[in-house]
C-alpha cells in the first residue's frame, strides 16, 4: 500500500512537472523595439534622448520583455516590425521625430508603423513619443501663444497639448515631479495616485480641445496642486490607451520609465540625470514610489498574447561606471556600451549634463564617453569635475568621438594625435599588439565623417557629418611621447603605425585611461548580444567576433 501511494505520488509529481514545463515553454515574452535615433549634428539634439531610451529599455526588461534598440533603417531595411510586438518612442524631441520620419522615406516609415499596429502590433509613446503619435500638437508659438502644429503619424485623432507650465515651464524649468491619479477600471491599481517625473510632456484632448474620441480610455489624470489650489491642468488626461485596428496604443505625458533618485542603489533605470542634483533649486528630485509594476500591467495590455514577467532585474555590480548619454551621442551606441560593461562586471549608469557634479569617486569607479559628435558633447561636459575625478583615481574610457573628448577637448593626452586616419567608415580590421589585452585580428566598427550614403550612421541623421567631426588615431611617435602609454591595436589594412587603441596611466592618483577610435561595444551580428538591432548585418555591418573580452582584459589592467 505504501509503495503504491509512493508510486502514485511520483506520477502526480511528474505530471505537475510536465505541466509546468509545458506552461513555461508557452510563456513567450514580448519583443520590443525602442527607437533610439538622435540627430546629434545640431546643438539642440533631437529624437530620442539616450537617457530616456535607456530608462525605457530597463523598465521593459524589468517586465520580462526582450528589448532591441532600433532606428528607421531597421523599419525599412531590416524588416524589424515583423519580429517585434511593440514599438516604443521614448522621450526626446518630437519635432525631430517628425522631421526624421517625414524625410524622403517618411511616408514609407509612417505607413509601415501604422500598418504594424493595425495588423496587431502595439505602440508606446512616452512624452515626445506621445506628442509624435497625435494628429495635432499644441505648443507655444511666437510670443508664447498656443499654436497648432500638424503631426502626421495620426494614431490619436486629437490633440497633444503642452507643456504644463505650472509644473515645469519650457525651456527654463528643470525636470520635476507631478502626481497622476489612475482612473482606468481595467487595472487593479485604479484609484491609486503615483508621483511621476515630468519634463514638458502633454495632456490629451479631442480635436481643438473637444472630448477625446470615444474609443480612447483615460488611464490616468494629472492630479496636483500649486500653492494649495488645483493646478492649471489638474484633471487633464495624462495617460491614455486605445485600440488602433487590431493593435493597441498607450501614450503618456509624464515619464513613468524614470526611477528618480540621487542614490545609485535606487537607480535601477540606469539613469542618474533624472534627479538633477544641486542643479534643481528646490533640491534633488526624489520619487517616493515606482511606476514600473503599473507599466508592467500596461505592457501586458499592449501585448495580450505574450507573457509578461514577474518583475526582476539582476542585482547591481559593486563596480560602477558613469556613461555620458546626452546631446552629442546616441542611444544606439550608449546602450551597447552599457551592455558590454554590465557583462564585464561593471554596473553602468547613464547621465546627462545636469548630473555632471555627480561624477565623483565615491559614486563611480570610471567615466565613459561613448562614440558621438565631440563638438556637441564638449558643450555639456564639466571639466573641473572630471579633473577632480581623475585626480582622485577615477578611470576613463573614450570611444570614437568620446576618445577625442578625452584626449583633445579635456587634454588628458599630451602627445598629439592624427585627426585624419585613412580607415573607412563601417567595419574595419584591427590587429591586437598588446599581449596583456589579447592577440589576433578583430573586425570592429569604425565611424568617421566619410560615411557612405546608406543612411546607417551612428548619429541617426545625414550620414555625411559636418566638417567639425573627425575621427582620431595615433602613430608610434604619438604613443612614445605619452608617459607610460601602450599601443593596444592598429588598423590592420593601414599598417602598424596607424594605431586605433591606446592605454596609459594618468596623473598621480592612480587613474588609467583607454582611448579607442574604433567601437568595441557594438556587436554587429545577428545574435544581438548588445541588444541593438541596427548593426545586425544591415548594410554590411556584420561582425564575426566580439571585442568584449578584450575590454575585459583592459579592465583587469585597470585593476578590476
Amino acid at each position: 500500500m505504501f509503495k503504491k501511494a509512493k508510486g502514485l505520488t511520483m506520477i502526480m509529481a511528474l505530471l505537475a512537472a510536465a505541466t509546468m514545463t509545458t506552461s513555461h515553454a508557452l510563456a513567450v515574452p514580448p519583443k520590443v523595439g525602442v527607437v533610439c535615433v538622435q540627430n546629434v549634428g545640431s546643438l539642440q539634439g533631437g529624437g530620442a534622448f539616450p537617457q530616456c531610451a535607456v530608462a525605457a529599455a530597463r523598465m521593459l526588461e524589468y517586465a520580462g520583455a526582450e528589448v532591441r534598440m532600433i532606428d528607421s533603417g531597421d523599419i525599412l531595411d531590416n524588416n524589424i516590425l515583423n519580429t517585434i510586438d511593440l514599438i516604443v518612442f521614448p522621450g526626446g524631441y518630437a519635432t525631430t521625430y517628425t522631421e526624421f520620419y517625414a524625410s524622403d522615406t517618411g511616408d514609407a516609415v509612417r505607413n509601415a508603423i501604422r500598418d504594424f499596429i493595425s495588423n496587431g502590433g502595439a505602440y508606446m509613446g512616452l512624452c515626445a513619443g506621445a506628442y509624435f503619435a497625435a494628429d495635432v500638437v499644441v505648443w507655444p508659438g511666437p510670443g508664447g501663444k498656443p499654436t497648432r502644429y500638424e503631426y502626421y503619424l495620426d494614431l490619436l485623432m486629437g490633440d497633444a497639448v503642452g507643456p504644463l507650465d505650472d509644473i515645469s515651464d519650457y525651456p527654463d524649468d528643470p525636470y520635476a515631479l507631478t502626481t497622476v491619479r489612475m482612473v482606468d477600471p481595467d487595472f487593479s491599481w485604479n484609484g491609486t495616485t503615483y508621483t511621476i517625473g515630468y519634463l514638458w510632456g502633454p495632456y490629451f484632448t479631442g480635436t481643438e480641445g473637444g472630448p477625446l474620441p470615444p474609443e480612447v480610455d483615460v488611464v490616468g489624470r494629472y492630479d496636483y496642486e500649486v500653492g494649495g489650489q488645483p493646478g492649471k491642468y489638474d484633471g487633464k488626461p495624462a495617460m491614455i490607451k486605445f485600440l488602433f485596428g487590431n493593435g493597441r496604443v498607450f501614450l503618456s505625458g509624464p515619464h513613468p520609465e524614470y526611477e528618480e533618485s540621487d542614490v545609485l542603489s535606487n537607480s535601477r533605470d540606469w539613469s542618474i540625470g533624472d534627479d538633477y542634483g544641486t542643479d534643481n533649486p528646490s533640491g534633488p528630485v526624489a520619487d517616493p514610489d515606482t511606476e514600473w509594476d503599473m507599466m508592467k500591467d500596461i505592457l501586458g495590455w499592449l501585448c495580450p498574447t505574450k507573457t509578461v514577467g514577474p518583475g526582476y532585474l539582476p542585482p547591481p555590480h559593486s563596480n560602477t561606471a558613469a556613461v555620458y548619454a546626452t546631446l552629442g551621442t546616441s542611444a544606439r551606441v550608449v546602450w551597447p556600451t552599457m551592455k558590454m560593461l554590465r557583462s564585464l562586471g561593471i554596473e553602468p549608469y547613464a547621465y546627462d549634463s545636469h548630473a555632471n557634479d555627480e561624477i565623483t569617486i565615491d559614486k563611480f569607479n570610471m567615466a565613459i564617453f561613448p562614440n558621438g559628435h565631440e563638438t556637441v558633447m564638449d558643450n555639456y561636459i564639466d571639466k573641473p569635475t572630471l579633473d577632480t575625478f581623475l585626480a582622485n583615481g577615477g578611470d576613463f574610457i573614450g570611444i570614437g568621438g568620446g576618445a577625442k573628448i578625452v584626449g583633445v577637448e579635456l587634454n588628458y593626452w599630451d602627445s598629439g594625435q592624427d585627426l585624419t586616419p585613412p580607415a573607412q567608415h563601417g567595419m574595419e580590421d584591427m590587429t591586437i599588439i598588446d599581449p596583456d589585452t589579447g592577440s589576433g585580428v578583430y573586425s570592429v566598427a569604425f565611424w568617421d565623417k566619410e560615411a557612405s550614403a546608406d543612411g546607417h550612421h551612428w548619429d541617426g541623421s545625414d550620414p555625411t557629418l559636418p566638417d567639425t567631426y573627425d575621427a582620431i588615431s595615433w602613430t608610434s611617435s604619438h604613443v612614445a611621447g605619452q608617459p607610460g602609454a601602450i599601443s593596444v591595436a592598429y588598423f590592420t589594412d593601414e599598417g602598424s603605425d596607424q594605431i586605433c587603441m591606446v592605454k596609459y596611466p594618468y596623473g598621480t592618483g592612480g587613474s588609467k585611461i583607454l582611448m579607442s577610435s574604433v567601437d568595441p561595444g557594438t556587436e554587429e551580428g545577428s545574435d544581438s548580444i548588445d541588444e541593438c538591432q541596427w548593426d545586425d548585418g544591415v548594410k554590411g555591418y556584420s561582425d564575426p567576433d566580439s571585442e568584449w573580452p578584450l575590454i575585459g582584459n583592459i579592465f583587469t589592467w585597470m585593476g578590476y
